[in-house]
């Protein structure tokens, strides 16, 4: 290549649109407000609430299956284990937020459907 054909490719390159990696597309996010903002919702759930098979490392021992959601959530209601276990083996309906991880549920309110 000349000097000339060099010259056309790199100017070529350097007006071209940049194109994002995957790797930088995969470090995108969702700007923190917006993440913070879906997860402070108030939302409702409804399921069986059951005793954690494994909840060494929790506060709570309680969760609660989402058969819409296909998901299981730790319960938190206030540290208040003992109203939860007033609804072990009930449906229920719960409202609440999810924390940040979107694993536990900050209960709000339990209303058996039972």
């Amino acid at each position: 290549m000349n000097g000339k054909m060099i010259a056309i490719c790199l100017l070529g390159a350097a007006l071209s649109p940049r194109i994002a990696t995957t790797g930088e597309l995969a470090k995108a996010k969702v700007p923190q407000s917006q993440n913070q903002q879906v997860q402070s919702q108030k939302q409702t759930f409804t399921g069986e609430v059951t005793r954690s098979k494994d909840s060494r490392n929790r506060q709570t021992p309680f969760i609660i299956y989402d058969g819409t959601r296909k998901k299981n959530y730790f319960l938190d209601y206030n540290g208040d284990n003992q109203e939860l276990a007033k609804h072990v083996g009930k449906e229920v309906q719960i409202t609440g937020t999810l924390n940040s991880s979107g694993d536990t549920i900050q209960v709000e309110s339990i209303k058996d459907l039972g």
